[in-house]
């Protein structure tokens, strides 16, 4: 709940999602506070705007990630998911959004899923959740494991198909007499 100038997380649980303006492939994504938040305005409510850097196999993409967390009752959870991912435990506290932006530090990189979205007739990436980089490297480590498991089968089957082929042949040397 918000009160004035105070964001209430008291009860409120991590969820999802967001807005942006650059376009990456969906899926998971390092990403890099660039600037501090601002304090906007909304028709209904204050939001927060971010900017973040994209990371993609370490290296920066081009062009910046515009998000905006609104301030509003309903989505505190995506907003609490975000500062979560960042090391900001905000579960059951309150924080004057000064106090809060303060916390927050340009740099400090966390996972996203970004997915597609289109807004004016152009697809653009919207971050549909938040989490740690650490839950991001180990879920990128499983990854590889998987990958090499795929391979270590793959030659396995190569190698079997190999050996059929090798007493197909031995068969037709039977059928010559030799």
């Amino acid at each position: 709940m918000v009160k004035g100038d105070t964001v209430d997380f008291g009860g409120v649980r991590a969820a999802t999602g967001g807005g942006a303006r650059v376009h990456v492939e969906p899926g998971d994504y390092i990403i890099e506070v660039a600037k501090k938040p601002t304090i906007n305005k909304g028709k209904k409510a204050k939001f927060l705007g971010w900017e973040f850097k994209v990371y993609e196999e370490g290296e920066p993409v081009p062009g910046t990630l515009y998000n905006n967390t609104s301030l509003s009752e309903k989505p505190l959870p995506f907003l609490a998911q975000l500062l979560v991912a960042m090391g900001i435990n905000v579960e059951d506290k309150k924080f004057k959004l000064s106090a809060l932006i303060k916390k927050i530090k340009v740099g400090t990189t966390l996972g996203a899923t970004l997915e597609d979205e289109e807004y004016d007739g152009k697809t653009r990436s919207t971050p549909v959740t938040f989490f740690s980089e650490s839950e991001f490297e180990e879920a990128e480590d499983d990854d590889e494991e998987e990958n090499e498991e795929e391979d270590e089968d793959e030659e396995e089957e190569s190698e079997e198909d190999d050996d059929e082929d090798d007493d197909e042949d031995d068969d037709d040397d039977d059928e010559d007499g030799i």
